[in-house]
């Protein structure tokens, strides 16, 4: 499970810089650069309770152009998932995203 750096401020799911999910998932099917990936999960709700904060979660992964993309898993070590203003979900990215050669 890929180790998780959350940026994004505002999500109701962020502890500490880290993902409050056990399962994480970025969404941009056809993304071909960070910037065309967020993060799906994203929640500025204050009903969005994070069940337990961790440093590690399941990342499924619809970027299928993005190198760490392994049949829609994330294979990277960590992720880092950036919008530090963010105030929805299509203001996040996954700035680990990496284009297949």
């Amino acid at each position: 499970m890929p180790h998780i750096i959350c940026g994004a401020k505002n999500c109701a799911y962020n502890r500490e810089s880290t993902c409050g999910l056990p399962d994480v998932h970025v969404a941009g099917h056809l993304a071909k650069k960070p910037e065309s990936t967020c993060c799906a999960d994203f929640c500025t709700d204050p009903r969005c309770v994070a069940p337990h904060p961790s440093e590690f979660a399941r990342v499924e992964c619809a970027a299928e152009f993005c190198r760490h993309n392994a049949d829609g898993k994330c294979d990277a070590g960590s992720i880092d998932i950036g919008g530090c203003r963010a105030e929805c979900s299509e203001e996040t990215e996954c700035d680990t995203f990496i284009k297949r050669k």
